[in-house]
């Protein structure tokens, strides 16, 4: 992974970025490899670690981890680390969606107030007013259950095509 994030840096311009997009996987059953947090920390010092984010894939298909006599997760939540300089280029249009008709009425109907499992109260209209406000969902407001990234697909062309 060093030399893939080296040669991304390298055919990047002074400004640019990368997202990576990582996938822990197990040494063993219950027993995680460290790889990627070490490499998040060589990252963040070599390079600069913009912000983190998990994206969620409800698709996932279940590892033999996740049966119920194993007990573990399915590996459907993947860590995207985006690299780049401080004052990289940022374009959130890039990764934005527009809401689809129904979530737009079903947000502009959600005004009442609601209860969470916590007792505390709160307006599922507030939390995405700013979503609203740009015209666009926002993705970390997707859906406020989750505190996981939605990715839409979509391919391009990189240098970590192969990766």
């Amino acid at each position: 992974m060093e030399e893939v994030v080296a040669e991304c840096r390298r055919i990047l311009k002074p400004n640019g970025s990368a997202v990576f997009v990582l996938q822990p996987n197990a040494e063993r059953m219950g027993k995680m490899r460290l790889w990627l947090w070490r490499f998040v920390v060589w990252a963040g010092e070599n390079w600069n670690l913009v912000e983190d984010a998990y994206w969620w894939n409800p698709s996932a298909i279940p590892s033999r981890g996740a049966k119920r006599e194993f007990g573990l997760m399915r590996p459907s939540v993947k860590w995207c680390v985006w690299l780049g300089e401080p004052n990289c280029y940022r374009n959130q249009d890039g990764v934005l969606w527009t809401p689809s008709d129904a979530l737009a009425t079903k947000r502009r109907e959600d005004m009442v107030r609601r209860i969470s499992p916590s007792g505390g109260t709160y307006r599922n209209s507030t939390m995405t007013a700013a979503a609203d406000e740009a015209g666009r969902n926002d993705p970390v407001q997707f859906d406020s259950d989750f505190s996981h990234q939605p990715i839409q697909r979509f391919r391009t062309s990189s240098c970590c095509d192969s990766v």
